[in-house]
């Protein structure tokens, strides 16, 4: 039995799983010899029950399948995986992204040699934000761009402490719980190798590129967290308009401050990503 803390993955997935092989396999193929595997089935109808219900595998001894009878979401199915998860830490991969053979090892020992921070996350390829150096990451960070990515290792503690991924959010789950987490106080690491394959050219759809579901999760990203950053009635439907009609980019310069300027820049570039179907 290995002396290494349990480690926790989770994967959810539906109608996938052509693309969960390759995801599973590179849970297995991890370095790190102490891993959970947590698999949560958002209510497939292709043959992902038949393969993984009941399977068996040499490279690894805790393996869990869950199974939501009708599809209850991406974030109802994270948060069954986390509330089912015995290990220490925790990480997540999407079905259709994969490990390299390190992450695991990698992202635990950052974490132990940084015990102050929350979390630590990669320079994920497909965001393009690579760091040259290590880089601690703060609340403010996050008002312009999501720079963690889509997963963190953890504690299972914390996420669960935190109230785990909004059911509401259609996307951004993960942008919306890292301001949550980095707003409790304390700060990420990121480190800067990239450890993990983000796919997004699988040609199965995204929920990224998906504009009413990112649009339905602007408005509840507003709900949660623009009066909190101070921006008032006005600037609101400020933001709003410069949205709905596009107003050009080089007309909203940032400040460098936490200000309209930055929030609209970002919401913008979003959209505009999304109509050119180029947002990961």
């Amino acid at each position: 039995m290995s002396s290494s803390p349990l480690v926790t993955v989770y994967i959810t997935t539906k109608n996938r799983r052509r693309l969960l092989d390759r995801a599973v396999n590179s849970v297995l193929n991890q370095s790190y010899g102490n891993i959970e595997l947590i698999i949560i089935d958002d209510g497939s109808s292709d043959d992902t029950e038949e393969v993984y219900s009941e399977y068996i595998s040499p490279e690894i001894e805790n393996y869990i399948y869950l199974r939501n009878p009708q599809s209850k979401g991406a974030c109802f199915s994270r948060n069954l995986g986390i509330g089912a998860a015995n290990g220490q830490y925790i990480t997540g991969l999407d079905d259709d992204d994969y490990f390299s053979p390190e992450r695991v090892s990698l992202l635990y020992k950052s974490f132990l040699r940084r015990s102050d921070c929350l979390f630590v996350c990669d320079s994920s390829d497909v965001r393009r934000d690579k760091v040259r150096k290590e880089k601690l990451i703060v609340y403010e960070d996050m008002f312009y761009k999501n720079v963690v990515g889509n997963q963190i290792f953890t504690t299972t503690e914390l996420l669960r402490s935190a109230g785990g991924f909004d059911e509401r959010m259609p996307a951004w789950q993960d942008y919306e719980l890292w301001i949550r987490l980095l707003k409790q106080g304390g700060h990420g690491l990121k480190i800067r190798e990239s450890l993990q394959t983000v796919d997004t050219e699988h040609g199965s759809i995204r929920i990224s590129r998906n504009t009413e579901k990112v649009l339905r999760a602007q408005d509840i990203f507003f709900e949660k967290h623009l009066s909190k950053l101070g921006v008032n009635e006005q600037n609101r439907r400020r933001l709003l308009t410069s949205m709905r009609y596009g107003a050009p980019i080089e007309n909203l310069k940032p400040s460098g401050m936490v200000n309209l300027g930055n929030l609209a820049i970002y919401f913008i570039c979003v959209i505009r990503r999304l109509k050119n179907g180029i947002l990961g």
